[in-house]
């Protein structure tokens, strides 16, 4: 949504505060994101819990390469790092029962009055819907709480978690949702959970979270550190956030014209 954390920062500024109509913003802390993009002078004291992928999940090599970089960046900027299993966090099941049934009971109307200006993949999502119960997404949203609940706990021992933001670089623009996907020439199902694992987690339970740039591969396309702050700490993640884009200098790294053409 934005270039730089800054940016981030200004957006976050005119959007926050209490609203009247949104009762989710009622209560909220005022939070000064302006002053927290101009950065912490270290983390020194922060403590950072990192995992790669959840169990069962693989990430190519390009991108543990550059994880492992950025975690050596973020020690040297004062952080005690320490690494957490990722147990637990298998979280796409939970979150297709909850989002599919969501996107049908908003956009299935819409389909069926215009389904040509809709994907055939939207369209096969929606109609997956069709198989859970209430009692299905009930369930799924019990969970959900359960996954809140768990990565409080990662909180009590962290100011931040860290993992990268996707397992690979970007699919081909045409790749389909329902197709498997290539990770250093390995074939993986289940594309949301094979190339995206941490994003949905942290969508579902509302800890902010943020993704920055971390290098890029032999190919020259770009590779994410996805930063994670605790629930209500979106000031505290903008600073860390300033301070690591700064610090690593990643966003000003461009790939070369030729290998994207």
């Amino acid at each position: 949504m934005t270039r730089d954390v800054m940016d981030t920062a200004l957006m976050l500024d005119v959007m926050r505060g209490s609203f009247s109509m949104d009762p989710w913003s009622v209560g909220l802390c005022d939070q000064d994101y302006l002053s927290a993009a101009r950065g912490p002078a270290s983390l020194a004291g922060k403590r950072v819990l990192y995992c790669a992928a959840p169990p069962g999940r693989v990430v190519a090599q390009s991108v543990q390469q550059a994880f492992d970089a950025a975690l050596t960046k973020l020690t040297e900027l004062g952080a005690i790092v320490e690494p957490f299993d990722g147990e637990g966090f298998n979280v796409e099941p939970i979150w297709r029962a909850i989002n599919h049934t969501t996107w049908r009971a908003r956009f299935q109307g819409m389909v069926e009055k215009a389904p040509a200006q809709f994907s055939e993949a939207f369209k096969r999502q929606l109609a997956s819907a069709s198989a859970i119960s209430g009692v299905d997404y009930l369930e799924a949203m019990f969970a959900r709480s359960e996954l809140f609940k768990r990565v409080q706990c990662l909180f009590e021992r962290a100011d931040f978690l860290v993992m990268p933001t996707l397992t690979r670089s970007a699919l081909p623009l045409r790749q389909d949702l329902f197709d498997p996907i290539d990770i250093d020439g390995i074939m993986r199902d289940d594309l949301r959970g094979s190339w995206y694992p941490w994003t949905m987690l942290f969508n579902m339970t509302g800890h902010p979270a943020v993704s920055l740039p971390m290098g890029l591969d032999d190919e020259g396309m770009p590779l994410g550190l996805q930063l994670v702050g605790r629930l209500q700490g979106d000031a505290d993640l903008v600073g860390a956030a300033s301070l690591f884009e700064q610090e690593a200098r990643y966003v000003q790294v461009r790939p070369p014209l030729a290998s994207l053409l």
